[in-house]
């Protein structure tokens, strides 16, 4: 039995290293090309934050110019918000006054309007306080 040959010597050991060969190929083949497409993905990221880097300069340039022509109507609307709240102090003070005095009757219903308008308190700012807090 010893001199016998097997019937196909290719089959013995040939094809588990040919699969193995076959195998490896395959996973060489498909790690060069993920890579390949790694490297696209990595230039196209590249290429978007560029992008917003741009997008992001100009949208904090517009903001800094809308923000400087703002400034009047913001410094304006704060004085006009410091002489309302004074205005509203002087009425209220008024409206303790004597009953029959017809502008603290007057001062009274401005008062009452203002009540059932919802507004219950009026924060008068501070003359010298800073406008931006």
């Amino acid at each position: 039995m010893e001199d016998q040959e097997p019937k196909n010597p290719f089959a013995c050991i040939h094809t588990p290293i040919a699969l193995v060969a076959l195998a490896l190929s395959v996973l060489f083949f498909s790690q060069i090309k993920s890579l390949g497409n790694a490297t696209e993905t990595v230039k196209w990221q590249s290429d978007n934050v560029d992008k917003q880097i741009a997008s992001y300069k100009d949208a904090k340039e517009k903001l800094s110019k809308a923000i400087e022509q703002r400034g009047p109507a913001v410094k304006e609307s704060s004085e006009l918000q410091l002489r309302f709240g004074q205005l509203i102090k002087k009425v209220n003070e008024l409206s303790k006054g004597d009953e029959k005095d017809e502008a603290v009757k007057d001062a009274k219903n401005i008062i009452g309007i203002l009540v059932n308008a919802g507004i219950t308190s009026i924060n008068v700012p501070d003359a010298a306080a800073d406008p931006k807090k």
